[in-house]
């Protein structure tokens, strides 16, 4: 699960969708600081917290046991928060929620939202109206077949075959025209800046080059793919008001993305990512009944300094949020491990 655009106002909140509202629940402890009451805002953390121990990939015994605590807690405090007509029947499913994730998995596992988002891929596997389900079938699996040769077959060929290859795969992926590859978890979007390095980017290379002689010359690229990720570079997010500059890396070190460049070295290009590194502050509200920090997927960050790091150190997308206060709070969504 991701969320790549940029939240629309609470303003505007009548008009939000479904996937809206989720997404809303996992980053509005933040949005929600200094508009409600401190009573309020700790009763809310306990909701995101179970929700969001509930979406993960991998739900231990722990996890879930806190997760009830922190529902039951939820709904029994609800009435004197909000009063008695406030406790529906949807308030009430809540006490179930862990029962049903322990027999059937994660929430994501039983979610709608994947088959609609699907439908426009389904779509565009059939032409005409005479055996539609064959057509999907047969097209689905040429073009998973296609996907599964792609490294040893098109990456030793020219450019033009590689675009020509993602042309034709453009109806299951999100790869414009215009794409350089080197494997095909890594790609780099639209026409490359021809640029030099800085100072700065130069220091940042010694750490996985070490002495080794680099041209200052290299293509910068301010999209790419990372394992079927997209990843826009923190500039460029800002100006298209996207939200998918900000990732985590198998280090536990989280980064502002700021361009992936391929690098001459000994005649060949190495793919390497540029970008600032989010140094960790302390943030924990700790709740004495669920015996746990409810605000586990929140880490507050400053930036920092330069980093440079290979595209296999990628572990997965984050979501930044920027208080009224200026503070900046990086969110590990669903479906990435939490450690209660």
């Amino acid at each position: 699960m991701e969320m790549a655009r940029l939240p629309r106002s609470l303003s505007e909140r009548k008009f939000w969708k479904a996937s809206e509202w989720r997404n809303f629940l996992f980053y509005s402890p933040i949005i929600l600081i200094g508009i409600l009451p401190d009573a309020f805002m700790r009763h809310w953390w306990l909701l995101v917290f179970a929700i969001a121990n509930l979406s993960s990939s991998n739900i231990s015994t722990a996890m879930l046991n806190k997760s009830r605590a922190a529902l039951l807690k939820f709904v029994i405090k609800a009435e004197s928060l909000y009063g008695l007509e406030h406790l529906s029947y949807n308030v009430h499913q809540l006490t179930h929620l862990t029962q049903y994730v322990g027999n059937w998995g994660p929430l994501w596992a039983t979610s709608a939202f994947p088959f609609e988002n699907n439908n426009q891929v389904l779509k565009r596997l059939y032409h005409g109206t005479n055996g539609i389900a064959n057509q999907i079938m047969k097209n689905n699996l040429i073009w998973n077949q296609l996907n599964s040769i792609y490294d040893y077959l098109f990456v030793p060929c020219s450019e033009e075959i590689q675009s020509f290859y993602h042309h034709l795969s453009r109806h299951s992926s999100r790869i414009v025209q215009n794409a350089f590859s080197v494997s095909h978890d890594c790609i780099g979007l639209g026409q490359p800046q021809l640029r030099f390095l800085s100072d700065n980017e130069k220091a940042a290379l010694i750490s996985i080059f070490d002495n080794t002689w680099l041209h200052s010359e290299v293509n910068s690229f301010a999209r790419f793919m990372l394992k079927k990720k997209l990843i826009h570079s923190h500039e460029y997010s800002n100006n298209t008001k996207h939200n998918d500059a900000i990732i985590s890396l198998s280090s536990g070190m989280y980064v502002a993305v700021g361009s992936l460049l391929f690098i001459n070295v000994s005649n060949s290009k190495v793919p390497v990512i540029i970008g600032t590194e989010l140094r960790l502050r302390n943030f924990s509200i700790y709740d004495t009944d669920v015996r746990s920090n409810v605000a586990v997927a929140f880490r507050k960050v400053s930036f920092a300094n330069l980093v440079a790091f290979k595209p296999s150190h990628f572990e997965s997308k984050c979501l930044m949020i920027t208080s009224e206060r200026g503070a900046h709070y990086v969110i590990e969504w669903p479906g990435n491990d939490l450690t209660s």
